[in-house]
């Protein structure tokens, strides 16, 4: 009979899945799940319709990779944006 001592063990990390590959980056499950949340979030308090659960991951998940291209993008062209033009986007 072996007994393992507790001390020092930890559960299985959870691994998440990768749904996209940009480039050399990632989107997780998780990510695409939060944004996805978030989203019918907005749609139901700004009183939109919101798409059937399948519909509206692939869309979440496209404007996902959109965003990543973008920003590798403006990374690999030292592409930045002072503080200025952010408050004169916003307003």
């Amino acid at each position: 009979l072996f007994l393992i001592p507790s001390m020092g063990m930890t559960a299985p990390a959870h691994i998440d899945k990768i749904v996209a590959i940009v480039n050399t980056d990632v989107i997780t499950e998780s990510e695409l799940a939060k944004q996805t949340e978030l989203v019918r979030q907005q749609l139901i308090a700004s009183q939109l319709p919101v798409p059937n659960p399948e519909a509206l991951r692939k869309q979440v998940l496209n404007h996902l990779i959109d965003v990543e291209i973008q920003l590798q993008f403006a990374k690999k062209n030292n592409l930045t944006v002072d503080n200025a033009r952010v408050e004169e986007a916003i307003n």
